[in-house]
């Protein structure tokens, strides 16, 4: 079974690959105005709701530890 620090570990390990992410992206400049991708943006943002939604789990579960 995975120990506290495991889990943190894999939190952190996350939150660089979404830095390295987003950096990628570099505020949208990648898409060009002749070509925006909507669908592709749809389904960012669908994906950007999901990672909102289980920040949202994982927040609820840490916020009830030693309550």
């Amino acid at each position: 079974m995975a120990c506290n620090e495991d889990l943190i570990d894999a939190l952190k390990h996350e939150h660089e690959r979404l830095g390295q992410l987003l950096r990628v992206i570099d505020g949208g400049r990648w898409w060009t105005d002749a070509e925006p991708g909507r669908l592709k943006v749809a389904a960012l943002q669908e994906r950007a709701a999901q990672i909102r939604a289980y920040i949202d789990g994982i927040e609820r579960v840490v916020g009830g530890i030693g309550g």
